[in-house]
This record gives C-alpha cells, structure tokens and sequence, in this order.
C-alpha cells in the first residue's frame, strides 16, 4: 500500500526522530495506522534535494 494514495485514516503522529541534517528539516513520522512517512534530506555535495517517501510495511489496514 502506497501511503500517498492511502484513503484510510492514518491517525496521529505517535513518533517523530531525525534522519538526516537538521537544518532541512529530515525528519521521519510514524503515524497511529503504522505507516511511516520518511522526509529525507539528501545533502550530497551541497545537493539539497528531499527523499520522501512512504514505508507502510506495518500499516494495520494491510490485507492479510
């Protein structure tokens, strides 16, 4: 399941934690639905371009 194009509820952010610089705001969030949404800064040599992306490995809606 893709969490972008996910119409169930997704909750509220019940964990927060840096993955990356600070200053560009990397910070991954794992929400009540068991998704976590990873806004990754790629610093490479001054390249300030974002990798976000959806892990909804232990989504809770996910068929069995």
């Amino acid at each position: 399941m893709d969490g972008s194009n996910c119409g169930k509820d997704k909750g509220a952010v019940i964990e927060e934690w840096l993955t990356g610089d600070p200053e560009c705001d990397a910070v991954s969030y794992r929400y009540e639905c068991g998704g976590i949404y990873h806004h990754n800064c790629m610093d490479i040599l001054g390249c300030r371009d974002h990798d976000c992306f959806w892990d909804c490995e232990d989504c809770k809606y996910k068929e069995t």
